[in-house]
């Protein structure tokens, strides 16, 4: 009886967390896919542990019920899409595109699409962050394409991939300048879910990140520009909530 009431709460709970009670869902549409078989796992432990339950196969089937269970918890955390809201009005802050820990701020060449100078900074999305990338700036979508890169070893950032990718995606704004959240670190591509030719508001959502993997997101900053204050390294940061500073042109 206390499993079936465990079984009925948990999927009171889910059904709760994916229909849309709130503005949008809970969790992100990416890992609709995972969620649903982490569930149907979780049927089926708890189908068997009923049938079990007086049988000397009763500690396996617990251990499974258990072991979907926390799966599923796991899967419903990993997911999750908390409310991420800009906090200022000015159109001149720089938002953070994903969320996690900065572990660089350099100035560095980017000769493709800046052109020159630009502040690059970096951060790490771990494990336990919140998956999505967002835009940084409010602007339009240039175009987006996908580089197959050798693989990345940083034992600074903890993880090495054998098989990486570059996802770029460029925006425009209002000095015509172009913003660069690029995931890198990837085993798979992490998911786009924008086109060349979108207009994008601030903090809106632009992908997210591969599943499992380490992921560095990378935003650069035309250097034609003055950014205040600095962001610094340690920073821990929210997608589309942390303000990593504010945009000046140099001629103004």
């Amino acid at each position: 009886m206390r499993n079936v009431a465990l079984f009925y709460f948990g999927m009171k709970y889910f059904i709760e967390l994916l229909v849309d009670l709130s503005p949008r869902p809970r969790v992100i549409r990416e890992g609709y896919l995972r969620i649903g078989l982490a569930t149907l796992l979780l049927v089926l432990a708890v189908f068997l542990h009923n049938t079990l339950r007086k049988t000397p196969l009763r500690p396996l089937s617990t251990a499974l019920l258990n072991a979907s269970l926390a799966t599923l918890s796991f899967m419903l955390f990993y997911y999750r899409d908390p409310i991420r809201e800009p906090l200022g009005s000015d159109p001149n802050y720089i938002y953070a595109p994903a969320e996690g820990r900065v572990v660089s701020v350099e100035e560095v060449l980017e000769p493709k699409f800046i052109g020159g100078k630009a502040l690059r900074i970096s951060i790490v999305v771990g494990l336990f962050n919140v998956q999505l990338l967002r835009s940084p700036v409010s602007g339009q979508l240039r175009y987006h394409f996908i580089e197959n890169l050798p693989g990345i070893s940083n034992n600074n950032l903890g993880f090495v991939t054998a098989d990486s990718h570059k996802v770029l995606v460029t925006h425009q704004w209002r000095y015509g300048k172009n913003f660069l959240p690029t995931p890198l670190g990837t085993k798979r591509v992490s998911t786009l879910r924008t086109e060349a030719g979108t207009p994008l508001k601030v903090a809106q959502k632009i992908g997210a990140c591969g599943f499992g993997t380490g992921t560095i997101v990378q935003l650069y900053i035309a250097a034609d520009g003055i950014v205040q204050p600095v962001p610094v390294i340690g920073m821990k940061v929210r997608a589309g909530t942390t303000v990593l500073g504010r945009f000046t042109p140099k001629n103004d």
